[in-house]
Order: C-alpha cells, then structure tokens, then sequence
C-alpha cells in the first residue's frame, strides 16, 4: 500500500516509488501492490449523521482519477505478481486519510487508532475518524483475499 498526498507532486512521485519497485522485483519477487491511499487529504469523511460520504475536493478528485493512470502506466513495465494489482489502484475515496488535528496530535506518539478513542473530542473522532480507519482496513482485508 503507498499512501500518498492528493497533489501534484506527490502523484508523481507515486509513479517514481512503482518504478523503484519493478527494477527492485528480483530482490522482492513476492511483492504486491495493495494501491494507492490518499493521506492528508480534505475528504469529508462523514456528514452530521457520522454517515461516510465519498466527497473529495474538486482538485483532490481530479488527482485521484490521474493517479489510475500514473499506477497503470508504471506497472506496464513490472512482471508478476507485482502487475497483478487489479484495477482499482487508488482506494475508495471513503478509505482516504483526512488531514485531522486529531490525528496529528497523536501521530508519532502513539497508535492512531486506539488512542483516538480517548480523544478530548470523542464525539468527533467516534463519528468521522473511526469509520475512515475502519473502512481502510475492510478495504486491505478484501484485497487481501483477492491476492
């Protein structure tokens, strides 16, 4: 799994990171790709109700649809199983990491997930962060079993 920042430049360096991986294939000969997840990215991940939403900012939509084709175009030169990604490369919008102070507070410190539960700000972190990392790991787990 590659996460990444939904900007320019970081897309970009996704495919570079691919093609570091496909002339390293000798030395990993069992390695996969997951895909590629969105990290600090202004998804609103949930509205009041702490539904999940699938809504992205317009620029972050746009680099998210660029980066099928980076993923796609750089895997060309790799051999399996590295190329046997499916076609899905990018994750589900729902899956994206939001760039959150909650998250930020506790990143480096801490596990993420588990200490998020005794934020100051539970109410929040329970209804919209919770169910981002709970979808990101149903989505791993359901690739997983593709593999």
């Amino acid at each position: 799994m590659i996460p990444t920042r939904l900007d320019s430049l970081s897309s970009d360096a996704v495919g570079t990171f691919i093609d570091q991986l496909c002339i390293g294939q000798e030395i990993w000969p069992e390695l996969k790709l997951l895909g590629v997840v969105g990290n600090f990215t202004k998804v609103s991940a949930a509205d009041r109700n702490g539904e999940l939403a699938d809504r992205l900012l317009r620029r972050e939509a746009e680099i998210r649809i660029s980066l099928q084709d980076i993923v796609k175009a750089a895997l060309e030169k790799s051999k399996a199983p590295l190329r046997q990604t499916g076609h899905n490369f990018v994750f589900k919008a729902k899956s994206f990491i939001p760039d959150r102070a909650e998250i930020a507070k506790a990143a480096g410190k801490r596990i993420v997930y588990s200490s998020l539960r005794e934020s100051e700000n539970r109410n929040a972190v329970e209804n919209q962060i919770n169910p981002v990392f709970d979808h990101l790991g149903d989505e791993i787990d359901a690739r997983l079993k593709q593999k």
